[in-house]
């Protein structure tokens, strides 16, 4: 396994994964190690979901629209009937 020397660490940021380690009782060097692992994985996530295409977005939303039950009014009809009173 490698090693990690990490210079010119902020002293806030320091204390804070120090918080973090204590709250979860491990060591600082164990929390960092999941912070860093944590923050790649959100950047790998990240910079897949912007390579996806348009259409594979758009097949995505589609797939979690709601449909509407039949003979049930339509927005527009909604709409139409509310400007109506």
């Amino acid at each position: 396994m490698a090693t990690l020397l990490l210079e010119n660490v902020p002293d806030d940021l320091y204390h804070r994964i120090e918080q973090l380690a204590s709250v979860e009782q491990v060591p600082v060097a164990d929390e960092a190690v999941r912070l860093l692992q944590e923050a790649v994985q959100h950047q790998t996530t990240s910079t897949s979901s912007t390579d996806r295409s348009q259409r594979e977005i758009l097949d995505d939303v589609m797939k979690g629209r709601f449909a509407a039950q039949p003979g049930l009014p339509t927005v527009a009809d909604m709409l139409r009937e509310d400007r109506q009173r």
